[in-house]
């Protein structure tokens, strides 16, 4: 599996065969395309890597994950006019105690811990309005005052992760965690970090540790479960993403990712019915149209993928791998220049999709464009240099071209990233064998059959396949 920055899961790979006249006609050669194309699912729609912020104001209180607005009781509104209102007087407060008021005046005692409150306090209305740098500064003072509040540096830490510095917010995470060990909060939003930073099994044990102090969060089970899912253990996410459901049987997000892990475990049947539930439950659910239609074309009903991606597309027209999967069907119906269409659309909306780059590559390769082909595939190793079935496809159209030496170098490129790679092993020998190194060739075919591959496994037993099995 490949994850993207974007939350993105990108999973799926669907081999394309097609036996061609025109290609250079060397012995004992296998006319299948090592060319696969990549579909895109989208894991966790919106909850994953968004914390579940908790801010701390004279107690405990939690946030909305995307819109941050803090809930402390009935005397606080949502509106920014209140946060500005608390931000002067708490500055008052801090500058004169005498003018402390309300909830403030109960805790106005002149001494370092209070004072300390009052940064705190003052730093989350600031952190409400958006001003997350004068926010850090009153957390910094609230700790410089009291080092031991816990609180401080689990808001710090909440704003740290705001501003993408991950390694500072889980350093406060670690503080806060060692000074208050029962700060489930901490350890909630330290797995999520974890997970931003591809640390999937430090943020499963954080997770886990979330659920341990309170078997009835439904978003650590969430996010736990999206965790394995990156990990493979569907088995486990599966059962994450149940217990969840019966948290919380209205949470169309849950529904959503059960579908992706019952699809990656290849239960696409069951998968349709859990996207069928999200949308039922959330009808403008563009995700779970997207991941349903992946499921779809899994099990050859194009149409109804292509159904799928189009309303996708139609709730949320910027849904950049809805045009990318939706591309991909067209491909597979053999519709390439209207695939190339889909891509580069998907590219125009996000010009750092690679999955999209690699896919148009084939969609050029099919049409004999091998020059426009090699473009994509550079592009798409580009913006992931561990793109091993770019470095593979690339591999190919060079072999086609007659560029043996470059092909080889992608080839070995490709199965440095990935050394079970069966497609990269038999295009390799393909070009080993064009280069004339027979018994390089050879030993090739033999472990791209030893990693699944069933066409070499035939020719190998043919008559064609005669020379290969005479090598000792």
């Amino acid at each position: 599996m490949r994850g993207s920055t974007t939350g993105a899961l990108l999973y799926a790979f669907q081999l394309l065969l097609d036996s061609r006249e025109g290609f250079p006609a060397y012995p004992g050669r296998v006319t299948a395309l090592k060319l696969m194309s990549r579909r895109s699912i989208a894991l966790v729609a919106v909850l994953p890597m968004l914390p579940l912020w908790q801010l701390l104001l004279l107690g405990t209180f939690e946030s909305n994950t995307t819109t941050l607005v803090i809930q402390v009781s009935q005397q606080l509104t949502q509106e920014a006019s209140v946060f500005t209102h608390i931000v002067k007087e708490i500055t008052l407060c801090i500058e004169d105690a005498s003018q402390c008021s309300g909830l403030l005046a109960k805790n106005a005692i002149d001494t370092n811990k209070q004072n300390a409150i009052k940064y705190n306090n003052r730093g989350i209305a600031k952190n409400g309005l958006g001003d997350y740098k004068g926010a850090i500064i009153d957390y910094n003072k609230a700790i410089e005052i009291n080092p031991q509040f816990a609180a401080a540096y689990f808001n710090r830490g909440n704003v740290n992760s705001i501003l993408g510095d991950y390694q500072g917010a889980i350093s406060d995470y670690n503080k806060a965690i060692k000074i208050n060990p029962k700060l489930v909060g901490a350890y909630y939003n330290r797995g999520n970090v974890k997970s931003i930073l591809g640390d999937y099994q430090g943020s499963v044990a954080d997770y886990g540790k979330v659920i341990e102090m309170n078997p009835k969060h439904a978003n650590a089970y969430i996010n736990r479960g999206n965790a394995k899912s990156i990990l493979e253990d569907y088995r486990g996410a599966i059962a994450d993403f149940r217990m969840a459901i019966e948290l919380n049987p209205k949470h169309p997000d849950a529904y959503n990712n059960l579908g992706i892990a019952k699809s990656s475990s290849g239960d696409f049947q069951g998968a349709i019915g859990e996207f069928k539930k999200a949308i039922e439950l959330k009808p403008d659910h563009s995700d779970a149209y997207n991941n349903r239609g992946i499921a779809k074309s899994s099990l050859d009903d194009y149409q109804g993928a292509i159904s799928d991606y189009n309303k996708a597309i139609l709730i949320n027209p910027k849904h950049a791998n809805a045009y990318n999967n939706h591309g991909i069907v067209k491909t597979s119906l053999g519709d390439y220049q209207g695939a190339i269409i889909d891509y580069d659309r998907a590219i125009g909306i996000d010009s750092n999709h690679a999955d999209a780059y690699f896919n148009r590559g084939i969609a050029k390769f099919e049409l004999g464009d091998n020059e426009g082909a090699i473009a994509d595939y550079s592009k798409a190793i580009e913006i992931d240099p561990m793109y091993a079935y770019a470095y593979n496809n690339r591999c190919w159209s060079k072999y086609i071209l007659g560029q043996f030496k470059r092909a080889l170098k992608d080839c070995n490129k490709a199965l440095s990233i990935d050394q079970i790679n069966s497609h990269a092993y038999d295009s390799r020998g393909d070009v080993k064998f064009a280069l004339e190194d027979n018994r390089g060739a050879c030993s090739d075919y033999k472990n791209a059959i030893s990693y699944g591959d069933q066409a070499r496994e035939i020719w190998l037993n043919s008559e064609d396949g005669a020379w290969c099995r005479n090598i000792r």
